[in-house]
C-alpha cells in the first residue's frame, strides 16, 4: 500500500504506525479494501472439507476443535499479510469482501480464526470468537457490553479493562441486520489534529486518568476493582508522534458515577470535544458488512461504531468478533 495522504504533520500511533486520514483521503485509496481472490476461495474449500471430516469424526464443535496452522492455507496467509499491513501501517483498517456467501458458518469462522492467528496472539477475555448479536438487554440500565444489544454504540475502542488492550479487532459478518447495523470507523490521528487546532486544553485533560466501569462478563464489579480501573483516554508519544485512544463514553461516565467521583465541567467538555471530533463527517467512514465480509481495525488508531439495527426474527444479525494482541515480534522487542 502506498499510504494514505496526510496533513503536513501526520499523527501516528507509533513511529511506523497507522497513518492519519480524512474520509476523502481514505475513499481515494484502494489498499485497505481487499477482495478474496482465487487462492482464498481454494483455502475456504479446504476448510469446508475439514469441517465435514470433523463432523464425520463425531466432533460436536468443529470450530472449537480447530487449531489455526494445522492446514496449509497459502491464500489466507497472504490475505492476513495484506490485512496486517493495512491495520498496522496503512489507515488502521481493512475490509475483506468477496468470500463465497454460500460458505458454511463454520468455514467462515475458521477463516476468521486463521486470519486472527496470523495477525497476533489471541486476547481471550471473551473466548476465541465472540458472537456479537442482540441478546435483548440494555447497556444503559444493565452492566452488559453494548455488543449484546441492538443499540448504536457510539464511537469507542474495545475493552474497558485497564490490563486488557486488544491491538486489533476483527468482525466477520455471518448475517447482516434487516435494517441498520452499519459499521463506522473514525481516524483518531485526524481527530487529535483537529483538537490540537480547536481545543488543545481538551487534549491535556484527556491524557489524565479516567475511571471505567467494569462490564466484562465474570469480572468483579466491587468498588475497589472499579477504582483501580483508571487510565488515560488518550496517550501521545513524544513530539505528538504516538497516539492511542481508549474510549467508551458510557463506561467512563458510569464508572465515575458508581465510584462517587463525578466528572467536573472541564472533564465533560473534553469528552464532548473528543466526541465531536470523531463524529465530524470528514473524520470517519460508514461501511456495511454483508455475509462473508470482514472488518479489521486498529484498536487505538481508530475508533469504531455500530448504528442501531432491527432484526429479521428468523435471521438475526450475527457477527463474530476476534481480539488480537501485540504481534510476537513486537512484544519481544
Amino acid at each position: 500500500m502506498r499510504g494514505v495522504r496526510t496533513s503536513s504533520s501526520p499523527v501516528r500511533p507509533g513511529s511506523e504506525g497507522p497513518l492519519a486520514w480524512t474520509r476523502g483521503d481514505l475513499l481515494a485509496q484502494r489498499g485497505w479494501r481487499i477482495s478474496a481472490g482465487l487462492g482464498v476461495q481454494r483455502d475456504l474449500a479446504r476448510l469446508e472439507r475439514w469441517v465435514s471430516d470433523a463432523e464425520l469424526r463425531g466432533e460436536v464443535d468443529p470450530v472449537g476443535a480447530y487449531c489455526p496452522g494445522i492446514l496449509v492455507l497459502p491464500g489466507l496467509h497472504d490475505l492476513a499479510r495484506r490485512i496486517r499491513w493495512a491495520v498496522d501501517h496503512g489507515p488502521g483498517l481493512a475490509v475483506l469482501r468477496g468470500l463465497d456467501h454460500g460458505a458454511s458458518d463454520a468455514a467462515l469462522r475458521l477463516v476468521h480464526l486463521e486470519v486472527a492467528a496470523a495477525l497476533g496472539p489471541e486476547v481471550g477475555s471473551y473466548g476465541r470468537l465472540f458472537e456479537v448479536r442482540d441478546r435483548g438487554v440494555d447497556a444503559r440500565t444493565q452492566a452488559v457490553p453494548v455488543s449484546m444489544t441492538r443499540a448504536a454504540t457510539g464511537f469507542h475502542t474495545d475493552s474497558s479493562a485497564r490490563e486488557v488492550w486488544p491491538r486489533a479487532v476483527g468482525l466477520m459478518c455471518l448475517q447482516a441486520a434487516e435494517a441498520g447495523g452499519d459499521s463506522r470507523v473514525a481516524c483518531v490521528g485526524t481527530a487529535v489534529e483537529h483538537l490540537l487546532a480547536t481545543a488543545p486544553e481538551a487534549l491535556e485533560i484527556l491524557e489524565r486518568p479516567f475511571l471505567r466501569d467494569v462490564v466484562t462478563p465474570g469480572a468483579q464489579r466491587d468498588l475497589s476493582n472499579l477504582r483501580a480501573n483508571r487510565f488515560p483516554i488518550l496517550e501521545r508519544g513524544r513530539g505528538g508522534r504516538g497516539v492511542r485512544l481508549r474510549w467508551m463514553r458510557l463506561w467512563i461516565e458510569r464508572g465515575h458515577e458508581r465510584s462517587g467521583e463525578p466528572l467536573d465541567p472541564a472533564q465533560r467538555a473534553a469528552l464532548d470535544a473528543l466526541e465531536q471530533a470523531l463524529e465530524c463527517p470528514k473524520h470517519h467512514v460508514t461501511l456495511r458488512l454483508e455475509r462473508g465480509d470482514a472488518l479489521w481495525v486498529h484498536n487505538g488508531a481508530t475508533a469504531h461504531d455500530r448504528t442501531a439495527f432491527e432484526d429479521d426474527p428468523l435471521r438475526p444479525r450475527r457477527l463474530m468478533r476476534a481480539w488480537v494482541g501485540a504481534r510476537r515480534e513486537a512484544a519481544a522487542a
